[in-house]
């Protein structure tokens, strides 16, 4: 009898500036973990905890939703969600968070970005 486990892994990123719009930029060792490879096809579905970012075969798997490619090299594969992407998210009037955190099963293709809240937003 095998037992098969999964392990998830939790990581925490801030969330930058581009131009006064929210960014978060992910690359390197963190997407190929998560199963994303340089010219990867995903999609980014929100949700009322934040959003998840998918891995897809193909366009059909996309159920109308924008298709992207993860870009950079495959040494080092890069994910830029910016601007609107991540701003349609955030709450009415500005962001409550700064940081998200990052979670996955290795080689899943699918990573679950949670908002990290800052309380003062809600004083």
């Amino acid at each position: 009898m095998s037992i098969h486990s999964t392990m998830t892994t939790t990581e925490t990123r801030k969330i930058g500036r581009n131009r006064g719009k929210p960014r978060l930029w992910l690359e390197g060792q963190i997407l190929t973990s998560a199963g994303f490879a340089h010219g990867q096809a995903w999609i980014l579905m929100p949700h009322l905890e934040g959003i998840t970012l998918q891995a897809i075969a193909s366009d059909a798997e996309a159920d109308g939703r924008r298709v992207r490619k993860v870009s950079g090299t495959a040494a080092r594969p890069i994910i830029d969600i910016a601007g609107a992407s991540l701003a349609q998210l955030a709450f009415t009037g500005g962001e409550p968070w700064d940081s998200v955190s990052l979670t996955y099963e290795p080689g899943s293709g699918r990573i679950e970005v949670g908002f990290d809240f800052k309380m003062d937003a809600f004083a």
